[in-house]
């Protein structure tokens, strides 16, 4: 199996992944210059193309959102090293605490972000957006509050 790389995230890895059959990404591109600017975020590249593109969002001090947009396909192949690589970040970046949004009928992301990630369901948040209700998932640190800017710049 070819190795994953991990990249600063760029423009050219949204389009890569619209390119790739990955529609969830053509909505986001609203915020692609807030998150570009403002989040850390990566993008895990095969020889195949682009696995995903994820990050941390400040939201306050020490309150980060985690977005995430993956391609099912190569995501699959390569989900041992790349769950063990987000668990890695989000276990060693120092937030203390994120949070993360699911659309409620998306069954395998609340599977995924509990079972893998280790999130905890905080509450379900009705009429969350156009799509209806959503599932606000949280996990905390023991570690002090960081800023984004103190956030770890490299994935490793």
């Amino acid at each position: 199996m070819d190795a994953v790389k991990i990249e600063p995230i760029h423009r050219r890895h949204f389009e890569a992944l619209e390119k790739q059959g990955v529609s969830e990404v053509v909505p986001a591109y609203r915020y692609l210059d807030n998150w570009l600017e403002n989040s850390r975020a990566f993008a895990g590249v095969a020889d195949e193309g682009v696995l995903g593109v994820g990050g941390l969002l400040e939201q306050n001090p020490g309150n980060f959102r985690l977005w995430v947009f993956r391609d099912p396909r190569l995501t699959r192949k390569y989900r041992l090293v790349v769950n063990r690589m987000i668990v890695a970040y989000l276990d060693t970046c120092g937030a203390r605490r994120i949070e993360a949004v699911l659309q409620l009928g998306n069954v395998a992301g609340h599977r995924w972000v509990t079972k893998i990630l280790g999130f905890t369901m905080a509450h379900i948040m009705r009429a969350f957006d156009e799509d209806g209700d959503a599932v606000l998932y949280e996990r905390i640190s023991d570690d002090e509050p960081r800023t984004v800017d103190q956030l770890p710049r490299v994935l490793n």
